[in-house]
């Protein structure tokens, strides 16, 4: 039976291969572990393959047990579409304009260049394991441990400033993060500064105060 739909591409009465009265082929019979792991077939070239979509396949998948590759798996051994190219002239041009407003003081988050201000020396080591200590070592946004981040990425957790100021290293302007969270503050900074100025002072101060499991 073929696959037929109308002109907006919805299934025609009869033809949707999710319908379980209709029987577009037996799944059973697919070698799932070889389209999807060994060949490394997408899901929707195993779609376009047996004449079926892609939400389809991704169902069978789960219900084979068949395990779910990460986006970086999903990756290996493919070829990039710019591979041994190069943008022509027109596409940089193009490119440019795109990102014309989004970098430099003309960004939304310009703060007058204070990501290129180092940080001060007392910003060292000791004070960092300082505040990751006072923080049981969790991301204070996603709660990781930093146990587990470690296991995942070969570092431990980073120390934010909640106002931005690379100079100001009160305690009570610093607060642990996993980077992903860190990079994630850089962003509508009034919002994770009211944030995070309210952790410090309702949850981490005041356990502090109480004693804190």
């Amino acid at each position: 039976m073929s696959v037929k739909r109308n002109k907006s591409g919805r299934f025609l009465k009869g033809s949707d291969p999710l319908n379980k009265n209709d029987i577009l082929f037996n799944f059973k019979e697919v070698d799932w572990n070889n389209l999807y792991i060994k060949q490394n077939l997408s899901t929707f070239k195993i779609a376009k393959k047996y004449n079926t979509n892609a939400t389809s396949v991704y169902r069978y998948l789960i219900k084979y047990h068949i395990p779910i590759k990460t986006p970086s798996e999903r990756q290996k051994g493919r070829i990039g579409c710019m591979k041994n190219k190069k943008h022509s002239d027109i596409s940089k041009l193009k490119i440019s304009k795109s990102l014309i407003g989004k970098f430099g003081n003309l960004s939304r988050n310009w703060q007058g260049g204070l990501s290129h201000q180092g940080y001060p020396h007392y910003f060292n080591d000791k004070l960092k394991l300082e505040i990751r200590s006072r923080d049981n070592f969790i991301c204070q946004y996603c709660n990781i441990s930093e146990k587990n981040y470690t296991k995942q990425t070969n570092h431990c957790l980073d120390i934010h400033h909640i106002d931005y100021n690379k100079d100001n290293c009160n305690n009570l302007n610093l607060i642990t993060l996993c980077n992903k969270c860190n990079v994630k503050a850089n962003g509508y900074r009034d919002y994770w500064f009211a944030y995070y100025t309210y952790i410090i002072q309702n949850v981490i101060m005041l356990g502090d105060q109480y004693g804190r499991c």
